[in-house]
């Protein structure tokens, strides 16, 4: 069967880390812990919070936001709703909208349409898939909002370059075109997209698809002391996978963000070998020839996205001569950002740069990617009927 596509798109800048939402139900599910999962799946008009927003909510707490405010309290109050009458034959997802200005109070004047699902604490291979997901290989993670699917495997699927898990019944061939145009676009754009599809003749939708893993913006940091300290507590909030590295295990703290892993190694340039392309870089080491090291091998592999040096202008300067002497050209060197940061945030103290390299690395990711015709990005698409005999789905406006 053909669908049809809303206008929805993705923008990374605005959104809270995908995988913290995942870390609160692993918990949940550790914990024997009934939660409902709120989704937003689709906005119109002037919202606080993006498609794909994410709430988890308990009897007594909730974890993530979709926006704040009135809409959230209420949103916050269905859910908690559906917990009580958990298991009294009451519907286990809802699928609700709500225009902010009449139904909530609120000024934005949009609507928000809002999925929510009963997650009863047992082992869902959704979870165990998207886990993985995360950081070993790009994954769309398909929602059937239809709440007569009751059965947790015939309701989600996971789509990867290889393999498909779950079931959507006979729908499944035509949502798995667009899953996979999502896969493409994950290797093509770097992008983080969700797809909303509705069928033909109706307003609802019916399937939400989002992207997971490799998609996210991968960056390694060397260097653990106390800007690389504040540069983890601000890039934690972004949808990445950070690879901290140092070479002393005491300059960790106890505790990061669930999207970064600590790495002890004196093999730095073993970890640059083996990174992915399209990875962002930031050095900030206790060594500057360790730094002139690093920015050497960087900059020879070529296919990094951002290199970012901690430093004065002046030590720009003398890193310039020294790898022009080790054979680099002066194209390969402006790659090079040194100092870092954007100019309008002047302050030296570890907060100020943290947030001012933050702003670099999110102008970095605006200006990533190519537009293809075949690939969702962060442009807005039209709203079209799909034949059922093509995937070619989107055109850009």
């Amino acid at each position: 069967m053909p669908f049809r596509t809303f206008v929805q798109h993705d923008n990374p800048i605005l959104r809270t880390i995908m995988n913290t939402w995942l870390a609160v139900l692993e918990s949940m599910r550790d914990q024997r812990m009934t939660c409902a999962l709120v989704v937003l799946v689709k906005t119109t008009g002037s919202t606080p919070r993006e498609v794909g927003a994410k709430m988890v909510v308990t009897a007594f707490d909730y974890f993530g936001s979709i926006g704040g405010g009135a809409l959230e309290y209420e949103a916050i109050e269905q859910a908690r709703q559906m917990l009580r009458t958990e298991g009294n034959q009451q519907p286990k997802r809802c699928l609700r909208t709500w225009h902010l200005g009449t139904d909530v109070g609120q000024c934005c004047g949009g609507a928000c349409t809002l999925y929510l699902e009963i997650i009863p604490p047992f082992d869902h291979f959704w979870l165990n898939h998207l886990m993985q997901c995360r950081i070993n290989a790009p994954c769309v993670f398909i929602i059937s909002l239809d709440r007569q699917n009751e059965s947790d495997s015939q309701g989600k699927m996971i789509v990867t370059t290889h393999h498909v898990e779950g079931s959507l019944g006979a729908d499944q061939e035509s949502v798995l075109g667009h899953a996979r145009i999502l896969l493409k676009s994950a290797v093509n754009s770097n992008m983080n997209p969700h797809v909303v599809l509705r069928k033909p003749g109706e307003q609802a939708p019916a399937y939400f698809l989002e992207l997971y893993g490799l998609n996210s913006f991968r960056l390694i940091l060397f260097g653990a002391g106390h800007v690389g300290k504040a540069i983890v507590g601000v890039i934690g909030g972004l949808p990445c996978h950070v690879i901290w590295v140092d070479a002393r295990p005491e300059m960790f703290p106890v505790s990061v963000p669930p999207n970064v892993e600590k790495v002890v190694t004196e093999r730095y340039v073993e970890i640059i070998q083996e990174t992915h392309p399209g990875t962002f870089f930031l050095i900030m080491t206790h060594s500057h020839p360790l730094d002139l090291e690093l920015c050497e091998h960087i900059l020879k592999r070529g296919d990094f996205r951002y290199l970012g040096l901690i430093g004065s202008k002046t030590k720009r300067t003398r890193f310039e001569k020294r790898l022009l002497q080790k054979g680099l050209s002066q194209e390969e060197i402006k790659r090079l950002l040194c100092p870092i940061g954007i100019p309008e945030i002047s302050g030296k103290y570890p907060g100020a740069i943290a947030v001012s390299v933050a702003a670099q690395i999110l102008q970095q990711l605006n200006t990533i990617g190519t537009i293809k015709e075949e690939s969702p990005t962060m442009k807005s698409f039209i709203m079209q009927e799909l034949p059922t005999n093509t995937r070619k789905v989107f055109k850009a406006l």
